[in-house]
């Protein structure tokens, strides 16, 4: 196994997490009906092969086709593989094309040291909580 390198206490406090709010009514493809509509499950669209495009490649597929073909989409929504509470936009994905015009716009920031995530863990104890070390 390759040695995990130390997280830096300063890195995180040099981090925010920022919030964005739409600018507009966005028009999105729900990549997860469209996949039940060809008689797929949701687990097909984000297949859980870690980072990449290899776990990627049916929403790769479906954000070339929408792209290519209408300048009125702005995006795809699909649920993510990691953190998907049924029945809630909730952890989904939203992937949004370039060349839209103003899609989003700034809503707040919280510095990475103060958030706390669902879980209720700082960034720092969730990073601990995976065995990594902080200085």
């Amino acid at each position: 196994a390759l040695p995990i390198s130390p997280v830096s206490l300063k890195e995180i406090e040099e981090r925010s997490i920022h919030q964005l709010k739409p600018a507009r009514v966005l028009k999105l493809i729900d990549a997860g009906r469209l996949a039940a509509f060809a008689g797929l499950k949701p687990k097909d669209v984000i297949q859980s092969k870690g980072q990449g495009g290899e776990g990627y490649e049916l929403t790769q597929a479906i954000s070339s086709v929408c792209m290519e073909h209408s300048d009125e989409i702005d995006g795809i929504i699909y649920g993510s593989s990691v953190y998907a509470p049924a029945g809630a936009f909730e952890g989904c994905n939203i992937v949004l094309f370039e060349g839209r015009g103003t899609q989003v716009k700034p809503d707040g920031a919280t510095p990475l040291m103060e958030a706390v995530l669902p879980s209720g863990a700082t960034a720092v104890e969730f990073l601990e909580g995976l065995d990594l070390i902080v200085e």
